[in-house]
């Protein structure tokens, strides 16, 4: 019995068990990436943004170089300004001495004040204003002249009509880009003059100066240094070389000329935008008047 159970056991069949097979895909696999066009265009795209970045980048340097060339200019004309306001409310008005007269007797903007020169102790200078190198080199010169009150240098009393010593002046630069300085004065009936005019028997003229008006015409830097490498200095002069109406200051009359671009059309663009003109009042010291 127990022979026949094995021998049934070793010739039964075992039940069908699945075999498990891994099946090899011969095909070539595809690799993930860019095709040539692809990358051509990306490279197109990225070239037209990099030439916007780069103008952006150079329009804006171009920008803040002209802003601060700009602003340099200006303040030096400000600044400019502000010496010749301290220098005229300071000046000393007398009847026995000239104000406001060059060496000739012509109108100019120069006076004594009581302010002292480098080198000396007491207070009291001629000080004069005074454009120079026109019309193709323009230079705003400053002349200083102090007076010691020794037998060598005594203040020009008796010469009311002329400023004798001018000439001996010592003479500085003051800043570039002035073109234009004008002096107009404004008299007790708000009319305006060149001429200073002071009736000192009748301090309550009508006629009498009671304040001056400072016009300065400024180009900046950029704008002056293409100029002059273009010749066009003069041309430049000529364009602002009319005069205003009988009440209107020359900084009024100079900004409606660069406003309305009337006669300055043909310049180049940067030049006219260089363009600026500056005012300011001052009041004569008309208590020292005597």
């Amino acid at each position: 019995m127990f022979s026949r159970k094995l021998r049934n056991s070793i010739f039964t069949p075992l039940p069908s068990q699945d075999v498990e097979t891994t099946s090899w895909d011969a095909s070539p696999r595809r690799t993930v990436g860019f095709t040539l066009i692809e990358l051509l265009v990306a490279v197109a795209v990225l070239s037209v943004i990099l030439l916007l970045l780069s103008q952006m980048v150079s329009l804006a340097s171009k920008t803040w170089s002209t802003g601060r060339a700009r602003v340099d200019n200006f303040t030096q004309a400000r600044t400019v300004l502000g010496l010749m306001d301290r220098d005229i409310q300071s000046s000393v008005l007398r009847r026995d001495l000239a104000s406001f007269v060059d060496t000739g007797g012509k109108p100019a903007l120069a006076f004594l004040t009581r302010v002292s020169s480098p080198g000396q102790e007491r207070k009291l200078a001629l000080v004069a204003y005074q454009m120079t190198g026109l019309p193709t080199a323009p230079e705003l010169i400053r002349y200083d002249y102090g007076y010691s009150f020794d037998s060598t240098s005594t203040p020009p009393y008796g010469t009311h009509g002329l400023m004798p010593d001018l000439d001996k002046a010592t003479s500085q630069a003051l800043t570039d880009g002035v073109l234009r300085l004008e002096v107009q004065f404004v008299l007790a009936d708000g009319t305006l003059s060149k001429l200073f005019q002071y009736d000192y028997d009748n301090p309550s003229s009508t006629t009498n100066a009671r304040s001056l008006v400072l016009s300065l015409l400024v180009i900046d830097s950029t704008a002056l240094k293409l100029a002059k490498d273009t010749g066009r200095i003069s041309e430049l002069m000529d364009a602002f070389s009319g005069t205003p109406d009988p009440n209107e200051s020359y900084a009024a009359y100079w900004n409606d000329l660069i406003r309305s671009g009337s006669g300055i059309a043909s310049l180049p663009e940067p030049l006219r935008v260089g363009l600026k003109s500056f005012e300011r009042q001052v009041a004569l010291p008309i208590a020292t008047i005597r």
